[in-house]
């Protein structure tokens, strides 16, 4: 009888991460969204934009640079 109670928990904790893991994945399929959203935004400008990290790499362009930048 002693486990009845450890199995209630554990199923508890089990109902616990199934929540957790779907709120992780809508919050991945937003960002996701919201990062589709930017590209287009930044693919639409007609002046050339890009993006570098802390160590001045070039992370992103878009084709307006691209051109000017060949």
């Amino acid at each position: 009888m002693s486990h009845k109670p450890a199995c209630e928990e554990l199923q508890k904790r089990l109902t616990e991460l199934e929540r957790k893991i779907c709120d992780q994945q809508q919050v991945q399929q937003r960002l996701e969204e919201s990062n589709i959203q930017m590209l287009d935004m930044l693919e639409s400008i007609s002046d050339g934009f890009f993006s570098l990290d802390d160590d001045y790499v070039l992370t992103y362009f878009n084709r307006a640079a691209e051109k000017v930048l060949g």
